[in-house]
């Protein structure tokens, strides 16, 4: 009576073995190779020595460079005219970048933006200007390229250099000009004693 007790017993642990494994117990390798057989092949998801199987590592993507800054697109431009413009600095009457401009007219000359510490490699152009005697007037004429539009622009004209650099001050100005400004111009009445002159503008894209 005992031992078909145990048979029971132990008839009903091989049936809760089997489905809590989900189905017979896997042979050994050694079983199989007591019936003569290769051994098996390695199961999908074990784990191997320094890699697991079934597993593909992806290479992440390159990462690409990143674009280069575009050039100076918003800010301040003063006008420059070689041999004949002195930075703020030297004249003292300020201590950031930008020029005087001293001599007789006609006048052309680039205006420049961002060459901080005066330094023209370190400035983009953005266009150029002209200081023209007409008649009993001196015009004054800013052309941006097509990229820029004047936002605001400002001319010095006097004697002698201004005390100190105020654009908004500097006597001519023209503010809030429509977005897409291309081209601005200041008829002043000349003056022959007067050779001295700022040119600024106010720039955006």
């Amino acid at each position: 009576m005992l031992f078909v007790k145990l048979s029971i017993v132990s008839f009903i642990l091989a049936c809760s073995i089997y489905f809590v494994a989900g189905g017979p117990l896997p042979e050994t390798n050694a079983a199989r190779f007591a019936r003569g057989l290769p051994p098996a092949p390695p199961k999908f998801g074990r784990y191997l020595p320094g890699k697991r199987a079934g597993r593909t590592t992806v290479p992440s993507p390159a990462t690409s460079p990143a674009p280069p800054p575009p050039g100076t697109c918003a800010g301040t431009a003063y006008g420059y005219v070689p041999g004949k413009s002195k930075t703020f600095v030297s004249l003292g009457i300020g201590r950031n970048w930008g020029w005087v401009i001293q001599g007789s007219t006609p006048i052309t000359g680039t205006l420049y933006a961002g060459a901080g510490g005066n330094d023209l490699s370190k400035g983009t152009i953005v266009g150029t200007f002209s200081i023209e005697h007409a008649g009993s007037n001196l015009v004054v004429t800013y052309h941006v390229n097509a990229r820029y539009s004047l936002s605001s622009t400002h001319v010095f004209y006097g004697t002698t250099p201004p005390h100190h650099i105020a654009p908004g001050q500097f006597g001519y100005t023209h503010d809030h000009l429509a977005k897409g400004t291309t081209t601005d111009s200041f008829t002043i009445p000349f003056d022959a004693a007067k050779k001295t002159y700022i040119v600024h503008a106010a720039i955006s894209c």
